[in-house]
């Protein structure tokens, strides 16, 4: 593996690079264990207009945060807290 190895740096990229996104994870620990980490990736990468937690393997559930939700209650959040 090449020393410069960042595993969320093509996400990053990729994210940069495009207008809109849909960000889908399996179990809210998929992403983080901390709210405010799962905020600030939100707020500073416009694009992402959807975060998707898919726990179907987990508890038979798919839960769904929209951007502006997000942002206007970041309380919401909660439940990545772990």
């Amino acid at each position: 593996m090449p020393k410069d190895h960042q595993p969320g740096k093509y996400l990053i990229a990729y994210l940069e690079g495009s207008e809109t996104n849909g960000l889908v994870v399996l179990d809210f620990h998929g992403l983080s264990t901390d709210s405010l980490d799962v905020f600030k990736f939100v707020k500073s990468h416009p694009s992402i207009k959807v975060v998707v937690v898919d726990s179907l393997p987990f508890d038979d559930n798919v839960k769904k945060f929209g951007r502006e939700e997000v942002l206007q209650n970041r309380g919401i959040l909660e439940v990545f807290n772990g």
